[in-house]
């Protein structure tokens, strides 16, 4: 069930709970399903280029940095948020397909768009430091 995996996401635990509801309506509005085929890259360590975040719906994806080693992540799970943090605007992570992964796939430019029609100042601010938060323990964990 999309909405289960979505409302599970390890970032969405600290965040009210009709901010969770929000969120979970947000992806809906500006999202759409994918199934990535095994051994296809979501995006490569370096990269400027695109503005897509993907909810890991199922499946396993590689995660690969010049930083840290290699390691798995399984759905659901929230993948290239980093970037949106990042003042240089790099991936920091190679991510690819080890499986058939199953996604939701959005801009990221596109969710704040929906997100600043649909909550308040505050609720945005609360988003983007959990976000920010989420983000930072990716890139330092």
């Amino acid at each position: 069930d999309i909405k289960y995996a979505v409302e599970t996401l390890n970032f969405t635990k600290g965040l009210p709970h009709a901010l969770q509801s929000k969120f979970v309506g947000i992806i809906a509005k500006c999202s759409k399903a994918q199934i990535i085929p095994k051994m296809t890259p979501l995006f490569t360590e370096g990269d400027t280029e695109g503005d897509e975040g993907y909810i890991l719906l199922d499946g396993e994806v590689a995660v690969r940095s010049m930083q840290k080693p290699e390691f798995s992540v399984w759905g659901p799970e929230l993948i290239g948020e980093t970037k949106q943090f990042n003042p240089n605007s790099l991936r920091t992570a190679t991510v690819e397909a080890v499986d058939d992964v199953k996604v939701l796939r959005f801009d990221w430019s596109e969710f704040w768009n929906v997100a600043k029609r649909n909550l308040s100042e505050e609720e945005t601010e609360q988003m983007k430091e959990a976000l920010s938060n989420y983000a930072w323990e990716h890139f330092s964990g």
